[in-house]
């Protein structure tokens, strides 16, 4: 094997190992299984000698094979698993081990060009998965490092190419190391594949998703697209909270909600403030029927029109002031409960709008203050469990669009299929979901055909509180449980005189009809597993890189470009180090770093003192050929071309023999 062989086989092997580590940073392999994969990874590497060609078809066949059938059964376990549909994670999961497998079957036995770029291959497949399922920054970095390996092993070979499938040694090669281009054949092999590295990452940064340590802007792109297609629907950042009752909930949106002071209230009050209620779910949303029902009182200090669509509850009845952060408009009034009495402190509040989904407050200028009192709908089990009586003859409290996919109605039954009253069924739901899907503001966008409950469920895994609130009143109304979609403000902030909340505590939760009760709020959202969780918490790496990325001016991206930088600089560190302690070893100057007779013909051929010049399509056997008499250099010709292109190096004798035929023919 020629140094440039044993070059490529390294590069590929580090790539190798690399993927497997960051694939199981990102939770796709096994930990234990890590130590087992690189010792091996380790051992097939060093197998340099020369390969049997029926163990190589037999190892190959075999390995494909073997993951052709994993995958088979992979297929044939999401068929059976039918309707209730499968776990894309697990799924992934699976095939990343199958691709560690096939990796280490054909390693052993690389040795052309083609069978290196079918295990770099390979290795890109398991980094892929790595990036897909990473959702830390430790993955991500590792992700990014595994790349530019990959990159530069894969230039390695690309370059190489012709010389492992058997080209003959081609254009000269000056002493300097120039190619007949002009060109530095050895720092273009390192710099080309770190400097594609560094585009292709930010790219890749830009488009994953925030959750996986990147910027989201397909998600970004994908919610304009799929809210409208004019292209001027906004993310959450600007749009914020719901501070004028709008009649619509958009699950395509996605983004980080603002720090923004919203509403001071007593510390004392609940946690959930309502303010509009949808009605109606499309596939991609909710829509407030406001339209059925409008009644106008005016005053400063008056009773709530009371509403069919939301009735007072039999609960008790509370008083809470509420005070409007300074320079924030809003006409939404904000409760506790259903409103029956509202007082305007400032006198600002001339009357009040009663709507089928929300109250508004009538203003004559921006409102400071405003005294609600509520009626907050009970939420003891043991009155929820007992609650008896008819539901609401309105269908729209169970409205479900026509194409709903059959799984979440059959997920549902399953659920639930051992709760004995409506509140069981409940509390059934908000296990399932907080124990099943992973909370994140930046989940992936559903597609336009796609319904978004049911990518939430069966797809994703992912997402945040509407999606969360969306599943549960969908699931619910399968079953025939009148439900609502419910927007507001929840928990907030403490401070010493009461509760904050800003435009990020905006917040979506359910309320669920109890007969003889009225409609109780359930917050499946609330205990749901953080997406970080996920992802080696306390980890002294994770800390470090997580300050690091606060702490950087561009954060995340500056980060990824230092570490590359960093390994780039790294590496050529180690690869001149390792060509200083290989020039001294032979004391003979290394111009491409391949084999000692290499050398010394690429040395007779460039010294000013050669016999003649050699030609550029000229071939080393014509050139040494036509330079000496018939004969003369048969053998030392011979010793050339199997050190480039034999299975096996020649011995130390025959090249020591060469050199000296190569070096007595510049004294000639």
């Amino acid at each position: 094997m020629i140094p440039a062989q044993r070059r490529i086989r390294h590069w590929s092997a580090i790539a190798s190992a690399m993927a497997q580590i960051a694939a199981t940073a990102a939770g796709m392999l096994p930990w234990w299984a890590l130590p087992v994969t690189l010792g091996v990874t380790i051992a097939v590497t060093r197998s340099t000698g020369p390969v049997d060609p029926a163990k190589v078809r037999l190892s190959r066949n075999v390995g494909v094979a073997g993951v052709g059938l994993f995958s088979g059964l992979i297929a044939a376990k999401a068929i059976s698993a039918g309707n209730e549909g499968t776990d894309p994670i697990a799924t992934l999961r699976s095939l990343t081990e199958a691709l560690v497998i096939l990796s280490l079957v054909m390693a052993p036995h690389a040795r052309t060009a083609r069978e290196y770029r079918v295990w770099l291959t390979v290795t890109t497949g398991v980094l892929v998965a790595a990036a897909a399922g990473g959702e830390s920054v430790v993955a991500a970095a590792l992700t990014v490092a595994g790349w530019v390996i990959l990159l530069v092993a894969t230039t390695l070979v690309q370059a190489a190419g012709p010389v492992m499938e058997g080209a003959v040694v081609a254009t000269a090669v000056d002493a300097s190391g120039q190619a007949a281009n002009g060109r530095n054949l050895g720092h273009l092999s390192v710099l080309l594949p770190v400097g594609a590295a560094l585009i292709t990452g930010t790219l890749v940064f830009f488009m994953l998703p925030a959750g996986l340590g990147g910027d989201g802007l397909a998600n970004k792109i994908a919610s304009r697209v799929a809210g409208n297609p004019q292209g001027d629907v906004g993310s959450r950042e600007s749009i914020g909270v719901d501070t004028y009752g709008a009649g619509e909930l958009d699950l395509d949106l996605r983004g980080q909600l603002p720090d923004t002071p919203v509403l001071h209230v007593p510390a004392r009050s609940p946690a959930l403030w309502r303010g509009t209620f949808y009605s109606i779910y499309t596939g991609h949303g909710w829509v407030a029927n406001n339209d059925r029902s409008f009644v106008f009182a005016h005053g400063n200090d008056l009773d709530v029109p009371t509403s069919a669509f939301d009735p007072v509850p039999s609960g008790r009845s509370e008083t809470d002031r509420a005070t409007v952060a300074p320079g924030f408009r809003t006409s939404l009034v904000w409760s506790p409960g259903v409103p029956t009495h509202i007082t305007g402190v400032d006198g600002s509040i001339t009357g009040v709008a009663r709507q089928s989904a929300n109250t508004r407050a009538v203003m004559n200028r921006p409102a400071a203050s405003y005294r609600v009192t509520s009626t907050v709908a009970p939420t003891t089990p043991s009155v929820l469990r007992a609650s008896t009586g008819g539901d609401p003859l309105d269908a729209e409290w169970t409205q479900l669009p026509s194409g709903l996919p059959p799984t979440i109605l059959q997920l549902a039954r399953r659920v639930t299929s051992h709760a004995s009253n409506r509140y069981e069924q409940v509390k059934d739901i908000e296990t399932y979901l907080r124990g099943n899907e992973t909370y994140t503001l930046d989940s992936p966008v559903p597609g336009s055909g796609d319904d978004a409950v049911s990518d939430f469920l069966f797809r994703d895994h992912a997402g945040f509180c509407e999606q969360f609130a969306s599943a549960e009143a969908v699931m619910l109304r399968t079953l025939g449980v009148p439900t609502r979609l419910v927007s507001g403000l929840a928990y907030g902030t403490r401070d010493r005189t009461g509760r904050l909340y800003t435009a990020a505590n905006a917040h979506a939760w359910v309320e669920v009809y109890y007969p003889g009760v009225g409609w109780s709020p359930s917050d499946p959202t609330a205990g749901a597993t953080p997406e970080a969780a996920s992802a080696a918490p306390g980890s002294w790496v994770s800390r470090l890189l997580g300050s690091l990325t606060a702490n950087l001016p561009g954060g995340r991206t500056a980060l990824i470009v230092i570490l590359c930088v960093l390994g780039a600089g790294v590496g050529a560190v180690l690869g001149r180090v390792r060509r200083t302690r290989q020039s001294r070893v032979d004391g003979r100057p290394r111009t491409r770093g391949d084999g000692p007779v290499l050398t010394g013909f690429e040395r007779m051929t460039t010294d000013p003192r050669a016999p003649a010049p050699r030609a550029p399509a000229e071939t080393a056997r014509e050139y040494l050929a036509r330079i000496s008499e018939p004969g003369r250099l048969d053998a030392s010709t011979r010793t050339l071309e199997q050190e480039c292109y034999g299975r096996t190096p020649p011995t130390a004798s025959e090249a020591d023999a060469a050199l000296r035929d190569f070096d007595a023919m510049l004294r000639r």
